[in-house]
């Protein structure tokens, strides 16, 4: 029987396959152009897409892809981040009682921050602030203080900073200062000159204050008495007045005889006695 053509090349394997190599640079188009797969043999057909496959494994392999995704450096939540005081409300206005300021710095996950440094700054009357001695620690935290010799509200902000950075943290405190214990008497209208038997006016005041001058709210009972008496005087009126909020005002006080030189004393229970200003008592119109 004789043999096709196409048969007899194919038991004769007229397509040699190439070897790997960087010539190869398109196995598929190197078959086509090359290699035409018979028609009708099957186990040609199967041997030529094998060819095919192992040609097209031929070359270089993409390099490995890296499962290493790497990692990225944690970011401060400014949000998750605090400042709080402790105690915030009745903290004597003495200047030395303190109210603890703690700053905490997290980040976007949550955890502590380590190694930012935090300043803080106080508004209020009379307000001063002692800066955390170093900077945020394992815990993320760094802790100041803050004083006042003024009683009212006072605000407590921060700002934190690494190598790179600086950031307003949105978290604030506050404090509620409040006045010391009793210290002293002070005129705050000291008597002035008035004729002989007449009331003195304005009426006199005198306010019960802590150390720094800061009004008490104080019920204490405040005297008046004739200091300086050139005269030889008579002091008359309501002489014992209760303070009305740390304040006691004497509206109907007199002095009988005329002379200049003349002071008043206030004094109260546990306090020191203070004296007034010199002033006049000046002659009554005649008759």
């Amino acid at each position: 029987m004789q043999t096709r053509p196409w048969a007899r090349r194919d038991r004769r394997h007229p397509c040699k396959l190439p070897a790997c190599s960087d010539e190869l640079d398109d196995p598929l188009s190197f078959l086509a152009h090359s290699c035409t797969p018979p028609r009708k043999n099957m186990k040609a057909r199967i041997a030529f897409s094998i060819a095919v496959l192992l040609l097209t494994a031929c070359g270089e392999k993409p390099p490995p892809q890296s499962t290493d995704a790497g990692t990225t450096e944690p970011t401060i939540d400014v949000r998750q981040s605090t400042v709080v005081a402790a105690p915030d409300k009745d903290v004597v206005a003495d200047g030395e009682t303190r109210s603890t300021i703690t700053v905490t710095i997290k980040d976007t996950a949550g955890q502590p921050m380590p190694d930012f440094q935090v300043l803080l700054a106080a508004q209020g009357e009379g307000a001063s602030i002692i800066q955390p001695g170093g900077s945020t620690d394992a815990n993320g935290i760094a802790i100041g203080f803050v004083t006042a010799n003024k009683p009212g509200t006072v605000k407590i902000t921060a700002k934190v900073s690494d190598a790179t950075s600086t950031y307003d943290l949105p978290s604030q405190a506050q404090v509620a200062f409040v006045a010391g214990e009793a210290k002293k008497l002070v005129f705050l209208v000291p008597p002035s000159a008035a004729q002989a038997g007449k009331n003195i006016a304005p009426a006199v005041r005198v306010a019960v204050q802590d150390d720094f001058g800061n009004a008490l709210d104080s019920n204490l009972e405040v005297t008046l008495a004739l200091g300086e008496n050139p005269g030889g005087a008579t002091l008359a009126g309501t002489l014992t007045v209760a303070a009305d909020a740390g304040t006691a005002t004497f509206g109907d006080l007199r002095i009988d005889k005329a002379a200049s030189g003349y002071t008043l004393v206030a004094s109260a229970s546990g306090l020191e006695s203070v004296a007034s200003a010199p002033f006049e008592i000046t002659a009554g119109a005649p008759a």
